[in-house]
C-alpha cells in the first residue's frame, strides 16, 4: 500500500531538506514523531511514535538521505511480516520547492494493515504535512543572513576565548 501527498514551500530544496533532516528538531514541530537517539554512523536512528493513542512505540529505522538535498526519509523492516517506509522527495519549482510525502507499507501484514487503515493513514499524513508546512513557513520568515551573522559572531567569540 502506498499513500502520497504533495505540499509546496517557498524556499530552496536545501532549506526544506535541512528542516527534514534535523532529527533533533522533530520534537518541536512534528505532531507525532520524535527521534530519541542517532547511531554514531548517522545511518540509523531510534524513532518514537504514538501507538494505539495510549503508549509510545520506539523502533530503530534506517535513514534515507541520498540524493541530497532531494530525498529524506526512513524505513523499518520487521522480518518479512511488516515493512514501513516514509520519505519526502523534494523537487525545485519556479518559486520554491514541491515536497512529495510518500508512505509505504509492505510485507505480509503491512499490506493488509495499510488497506484496513488507509483513512487513518491519510488523516495522519495530513497532520504531518500541515505541521511541516507551518515549520517551513517559520523557516521562510527567518532570513539567512541573520543566522549567518549569529554563527560568525559565535565563531569569533570562540576564537577569542
Amino acid at each position: 500500500m502506498v499513500e502520497e501527498t504533495v505540499i509546496n514551500a517557498r524556499m530552496s530544496p536545501l532549506r526544506v531538506w535541512s528542516t527534514l533532516s534535523d532529527l533533533a528538531g522533530y520534537r518541536q514541530w512534528h505532531p507525532h514523531y520524535y527521534f530519541k537517539r542517532v547511531a554514531p554512523s548517522g545511518s540509523h536512528a531510534e524513532l518514537s511514535r504514538p501507538f494505539l493513542e495510549m503508549r509510545r512505540f520506539s523502533t530503530w529505522v534506517e535513514l534515507l538521505r541520498e540524493p541530497r538535498p532531494f530525498v529524506f526519509g526512513w524505513k523499518s523492516r520487521r522480518s518479512k511480516l511488516i515493512d514501513f517506509m516514509e520519505r519526502y522527495e523534494i523537487a525545485p519549482t519556479g518559486d520554491g520547492s514541491e515536497v512529495r510525502h510518500i508512505v509505504t507499507f509492505g510485507g505480509i501484514f503491512g499490506g493488509l494493515a495499510g488497506l484496513f487503515l488507509r483513512s487513518a493513514i491519510r488523516e495522519e499524513m495530513r497532520a504531518h504535512d500541515d505541521a511541516l508546512q507551518k515549520a517551513l513557513k517559520r523557516q521562510e520568515l527567518r532570513p539567512l543572513t541573520k543566522n549567518r551573522r549569529r554563527l560568525a559572531e559565535t565563531s569569533r567569540r570562540a576564537a577569542n576565548d
